[in-house]
């Protein structure tokens, strides 16, 4: 992947002018796990080097100041407040299921404060900015992104 920024450590947003990191360049991944194609998950595959980078990429931007709000729950983009937990809970189940990256307890409890206490209000909140809700309530994409995800995991 020409994308990837040695200095940065990770893959920008944008090749020029953006050096947003941002955490959904693994959430394509999720395919071939749901599809059950693991040899394309196969480190020493075909998609090697490239899970490799990946996988560079994703260390590098669970960070502090990257892809981390401070309580510990995943950020979309380094640039942004804007998260949509459905999308961060997909790239952690790539994150645990194709490179062994268990994300830390405080995630979990960040993201269980943001609906429980951020998003009180509200049923379930798909739009949070920094852990509070303000949008997409009732939103139906955080249900059926878990429901997939299920699917897939009983389906093994």
């Amino acid at each position: 992947m020409d994308w990837y920024d040695p200095e940065l450590g990770y893959l920008p947003a944008l090749r020029e002018g953006c050096p947003s990191a941002i955490l959904s360049a693994v959430e394509g991944l999720c395919f071939p796990l749901f599809w059950g194609q693991r040899e394309l998950l196969d480190p020493a595959g075909a998609q090697g080097p490239f899970l490799a980078q990946l996988e560079r990429h994703l260390r590098a931007v669970l960070a502090p100041g990257r892809c981390l709000f401070p309580d510990g729950g995943w950020k979309l983009s380094s640039t942004s407040d804007n998260s949509w937990p459905s999308k961060i809970f997909i790239c952690q189940h790539v994150a645990e299921r194709v490179f062994g990256l268990r994300p830390e307890s405080e995630s979990h409890a960040a993201h269980a404060s943001w609906q429980q206490l951020g998003c009180a209000d509200w049923a379930m909140t798909d739009q949070c900015f920094a852990g509070v809700g303000k949008g997409s309530k009732y939103y139906p994409r955080g249900v059926t992104s878990w429901l997939w995800l299920e699917a897939r995991d009983s389906a093994t």
